[in-house]
């Protein structure tokens, strides 16, 4: 019993790091504001020199994809309260009704991610965008290489 136990403490662990993903995509979703925006906009004026137009597109086009996610971010912060709860009484079919929705949101999310980068790279010029390119195919510090694959 005891084994089952901490078997399933790991799969909650695992299911909360999932639950995580939403919220981990940072600027692209929206996340991370700071004074002038999003973080992954002021990045990304001081790395591109966006012009003030390209600025306020793109801060738009953040804005839009915050807003449009905001209500399954809220969503998403209930399962997660919900996944904890279940570390008193594990009940292995409402955990999978919460799985299942958080990965509903999931994908919600990454579409809205995605539309977003597509709206964002064309509001760039074809330099701002092989810079851009570069951006993302860089490893990042932190997460152990390259982000290929």
């Amino acid at each position: 019993m005891k084994n089952i136990t901490a078997l399933n403490a790991v799969l909650l662990a695992g299911l909360l790091g999932l639950a995580g993903v939403a919220s981990a995509m940072g600027p692209w979703a929206g996340e991370g504001m700071g004074d002038r925006g999003p973080v992954g906009l002021r990045h990304m004026v001081d790395a591109l020199a966006l012009t003030e137009t390209q600025e306020r597109d793109v801060a738009e086009i953040l804005h839009t994809a915050r807003e449009s996610t905001l209500s399954d971010r809220h969503r998403m912060e209930e399962l997660r309260a919900q996944l904890r709860e279940q570390r008193l009484e594990f009940d292995p079919g409402q955990v999978q009704t919460i799985a299942d929705e958080i990965g509903q949101i999931t994908a919600r999310t990454v579409y809205s991610m995605a539309s977003a980068q597509a709206q964002v790279y064309q509001v760039l010029d074809a330099a701002q965008q092989a810079m851009l390119n570069d951006m993302m195919e860089s490893p990042k510090p932190g997460r152990g290489g390259s982000r290929s694959g």
